[in-house]
């Protein structure tokens, strides 16, 4: 089975997690300063980022 965990920036985790619900994921977790998001067997990890 192939895995992929990314850890990126985000400005948003609003904006971020609608662009990427187009794309087919959905949201594991949600904090003030982190968010996860799945599909099938991706996974991206979001921190907050400042401008």
């Amino acid at each position: 089975m192939d895995y992929i965990a990314a850890n990126l920036p985000a400005l948003d985790f609003e904006a971020t997690r609608n662009f990427y619900a187009m794309l087919g994921f959905h949201c594991l977790y949600q904090s003030d300063v982190w968010m996860m998001l799945e599909k099938e067997n991706l996974k991206l990890e979001f921190f907050i980022t400042q401008n």
